[in-house]
């Protein structure tokens, strides 16, 4: 079984970062048992940490006001991050997050975060980078799930 460390080394949002600079957020973590449907983060609230999942599933989904349901955009998965939307932007979050499983996360105090890429900005540009080619993939990830519903209706 993997340590919580060692998957928070292997995050792709931390590739690139020397142990020490890895060290100094990882400070930031505090670990999280949550059981199955345990609401982690809720849709247009306006909190900005970020979590990786060490184990269990997270559905992500939105509310669909015309039909009052939620509906499950993805699922996150041992090693993937989550609430960094609100990270970068500082919005309410734009869906929920609902351990599908009993769930065990690192969840990252944002302000501290931010706080720590404004004090050190060789850190803080590996990070911003990283996390901008992390944002950029799930949104090539939500084009081609839109272009199949489009294309195969």
């Amino acid at each position: 079984m993997s340590s919580p460390r060692s998957i928070f080394d292997s995050t792709d949002v931390f590739s690139g970062l020397s142990a020490q600079e890895r060290d100094k957020i990882y400070a930031l973590t505090v670990q999280l048992e949550l059981p199955a449907n345990h609401e982690i983060f809720q849709e247009n609230e306006p909190e900005a940490d970020f979590y990786i999942v060490l184990s269990g599933v997270v559905d992500i989904q939105v509310h669909v006001p015309t039909e009052d349901r939620q509906e499950t955009l993805t699922q996150i998965r041992k090693g993937g991050v989550l609430g960094e939307f609100s990270l970068i932007d500082r919005s309410r979050r734009s869906a929920s997050a609902i351990a599908r499983s009993p769930v065990s996360l690192l969840q990252i105090d944002g302000d501290a975060f931010i706080k720590l890429c404004e004090e050190d900005h060789r850190l803080g540009y590996l990070l911003m980078s990283s996390m901008a080619r992390l944002l950029c993939r799930k949104l090539r990830e939500t084009n081609l799930q839109w272009h199949n519903v489009i294309m195969y209706k």
